[in-house]
């Protein structure tokens, strides 16, 4: 997916607990708190609460997010 559509994607989701699928198999699980044109920032990363991280749009290959409960 293009880093346009990307943004535009992710920017949907600011807040919500987000799961980036990255191209190179790993996997960032965290609340998204802003996407840029180059960057999506996550908070509260799923084992790591303590920490943030900066991941390059280009890097992200799949958005998994949580939509519905049972």
């Amino acid at each position: 997916m293009e880093g346009t559509q990307m943004k535009t994607v992710l920017a949907k989701h600011i807040g919500a607990r987000v799961k980036l699928k990255l191209s190179g198999g790993h996997e960032l699980e965290g609340v998204l708190r802003e996407v840029t044109d180059e960057i999506a920032h996550l908070s509260e990363l799923t084992g790591a609460d303590f920490f943030d991280a900066d991941v390059s749009l280009q890097h992200v290959s799949a958005l998994v997010v949580r939509v519905r409960t049972k």
